[in-house]
């Protein structure tokens, strides 16, 4: 089942002015054209640094009216310039596209800004104000258990992740997009109002939200 058909039953009371799935289910399919050709680059290079990593974060919806209290520029926009001067060649659906992401995931750290219409906006921000307990507890998450396990994750994951699951509860109107930084097959998940609506591991997945948020 594509993510645009599951999202239906996981996520209740769409914001109108939001991000259409349709959009997340095409950035999925780009970042993972990225994963592949990452690999391929790597098993190609007889010089690839074996420290290199691919991954990434994007914020799905952004607008700076709506959500400036939490995104903060870090560093390294690689995008913004583009869509200062060309917003087409940033639009998720633009092959160019593909080779941005690509960059940001490869070259830069920080999230990557995406509007409602799936154009790419900049790259290098940080997501920030956030206290990941005090977020954890309000969602009714036992603080006995590590912060990562308390986000649902099944594994051990950084503090970029559970601030993408946090990210995406106190800005329930946007998607937040994840690739995680492993060498050999970064894991791609979606996050929304706070759960992980999209991942490769079903225990995981969250259970339909209509009963603990509307947008």
């Amino acid at each position: 089942m594509c993510f645009a058909d599951d999202i239906e039953g996981r996520v209740m009371g769409y914001d109108a002015d939001g991000p259409a799935p349709e959009i997340v289910e095409t950035l999925i399919e780009k970042l993972n054209k990225v994963k592949y050709e990452f690999n391929e680059r790597r098993k190609k290079s007889h010089d690839w640094d074996p420290e290199k990593k691919c991954g990434a974060m994007v914020v799905v919806g952004y607008s700076p009216d709506s959500h400036s209290e939490y995104i903060k520029y870090l560093n390294e926009d690689v995008i913004g310039p583009v869509y200062k001067q060309n917003p087409e060649r940033t639009h998720i659906s633009n092959p160019e596209a593909l080779d941005l992401l690509m960059t940001a995931a490869t070259e830069t750290d920080g999230a990557i800004l995406m509007d409602t219409e799936g154009y790419l906006l900049a790259s290098g921000y940080v997501i920030t104000n956030l206290s990941l307990d005090d977020i954890a507890v309000e969602m009714g998450r036992p603080n006995s258990r590590p912060l990562w396990q308390r986000y649902n994750f099944s594994s051990k994951v950084g503090t970029k992740h559970c601030s993408a699951a946090a990210g995406s509860y106190v800005m329930p109107d946007v998607y937040i997009v994840t690739m995680s930084e492993q060498k050999e097959d970064p894991v791609i998940r979606v996050l929304k109002q706070g759960q992980i609506v999209s991942s490769p591991y079903d225990r995981e997945l969250s259970p339909p939200l209509e009963n603990l948020i509307h947008i």
